[in-house]
């Protein structure tokens, strides 16, 4: 069913002209393609052949550029580039890169249902384009896919930005976080070696000290992800830019009396940090770290206490909460039809992240097409900077609890896992282009002061 709207939302809003809509579209549904390519490699369909996809007046010409200053980058590198039509994957060519690290893809189909995907291989990471589309009008597109060196040294992560969404329920805590590595140099972080971990790892996940119950939306604790003592590592290559890698994650703590307490050992500088804490009557939060409140907000129906701030260095964040729901009490947020018989709610056991309470709005699978929808409109206010610079933030900012929501939802049970593919994949790349166009505005702003 959501691969339905999203194939309808991408012809639709692409015939139109809206071709940010349908590029969003597009991506979402080859993340399902490639999804269902990772558990079984199908053949192309018998009505599609690659000589129908490879077989027009479509040219895509490009470069790989060597992204590390005084490194230089051989001839010959190897290319790839994927086809899919309606969606499914039907060719793939090989190229290598000329001296000057050039190369082409010539006699490419222009239709409206075929996408392409270019990639590279260097020193064992992958890189590649965003998804390319050709036409009639638009047959040639040119781009550039950067590579890097590698390196093992860390010192340039950061944190660029961090959500921490808690909730709860009678009995525990519930947190989600959402946490976007940053690789201010010029080398992709490969990772280093560490005691108690068998793979090099690349970066230092901010999590609790002494949480159970760990789960990734990308990976697995004891694959991916490795722990030793209170220390989460991740171990995927770190490439260079300022959203280089976004990792969210989950986990319950259960609590006895009133009062819970979540610590977070930060090992990089943020530079921008959130903290969202469901509220009820009586609540009392104390954050320790350089954060402002900024009072309450209300998101998806939900009242927030809201704290703003950054970590100028690495140091440990504390949330304290007292006056919290006792294990033996109804959750008074519900309301009188969903506890006309109130059930103590068990803390969570092992590794099992109990049920969130039902306090997030719904957000089904046509709210990706709403959420990119609402982002489009942040353009039509370019005349007036100031104005779209205020949107641009309040989208960031809205993206990102939505996100968080989103995820709660999903590791619920309440959306499957191709509805949630689909709309998170959308807004991330909706939260992408609103935070790039952003920084190019403050940017913009400063430049112009200094002028």
């Amino acid at each position: 069913m959501t691969q339905k709207l999203l194939e309808r939302v991408f012809l639709t809003q692409r015939r139109s002209g809206n071709l940010l809509v349908a590029w969003f579209a597009a991506i979402a549904l080859i993340l399902i393609a490639l999804g269902q390519a990772n558990a079984q490699t199908p053949a192309p369909t018998p009505a599609v052949t690659a000589s129908t996809v490879i077989s027009g007046d479509g040219v895509i010409v490009g470069r790989v550029v060597q992204g590390t200053a005084g490194a230089t980058l051989s001839a010959a590198q190897p290319v790839t580039l994927m086809a899919y039509m309606n969606f499914a994957p039907v060719a793939m060519l090989t190229t290598t890169t000329d001296l000057d690290g050039g190369f082409a893809f010539e006699q490419l189909a222009t239709i409206t249902d075929v996408v392409y995907f270019v990639g590279t291989s260097y020193a064992d990471v992958a890189y590649g384009s965003d998804l390319l589309a050709l036409s009639p009008l638009t047959p040639t597109l040119e781009l550039e896919i950067p590579v890097y060196e590698t390196t093992t040294d860390p010192s340039q992560l950061r944190v660029s930005r961090m959500q921490w969404v808690i909730d709860h329920q009678p009995g525990a805590l519930h947190a989600r976080q959402i946490v976007l590595i940053a690789n201010m140099g010029d080398r992709t972080v490969i990772g280093r070696p560490v005691d108690g971990v068998d793979a090099p790892v690349t970066a230092v996940i901010p999590a609790p000290i002494n949480v159970g119950g760990l789960t990734f939306q990308d990976g697995a604790l004891g694959a991916r992800y490795q722990q030793v003592g209170n220390v989460i590592y991740d171990t995927t290559p770190i490439r260079p830019g300022r959203q280089s890698r976004q990792v969210l994650m989950g986990y319950a703590i259960p609590y006895t009396d009133t009062a819970a307490a979540l610590t977070t050992d930060f090992a990089y500088p943020v530079d921008a940090l959130t903290v969202l804490v469901a509220d009820l009557p009586d609540l009392t939060v104390e954050v320790s770290a350089p954060l402002q409140n900024i009072g309450n907000q209300t998101i998806q129906g939900v009242a927030y206490r809201v704290f703003n701030g950054q970590l100028a260095e690495p140091q440990a964040v504390t949330v304290a909460l007292q006056n919290l729901v006792a294990p033996d009490r109804a959750d008074p947020r519900l309301t009188p039809q969903t506890t006309t018989t109130p059930v103590a709610v068990a803390a969570p056991e092992g590794n099992a992240l109990a049920a969130i309470p039902p306090i997030f709005a719904a957000l089904g699978a046509g709210a990706f097409v709403l959420v990119i929808g609402a982002s489009i409109l942040f353009w039509k206010y370019t005349r007036d900077k100031r104005q779209a610079e205020q949107a641009l933030v309040a989208a960031k900012e809205r993206l990102l609890t939505e996100i968080a929501m989103l995820d709660d939802r999903h590791a619920q049970g309440e959306v499957d896992d191709e509805s949630w593919s689909a709309e998170r994949l959308a807004m991330m790349r909706t939260l992408r282009t609103v935070t790039d166009d952003l920084e190019r505005r403050q940017a913009g702003r400063k430049d112009a002061a200094r002028g």
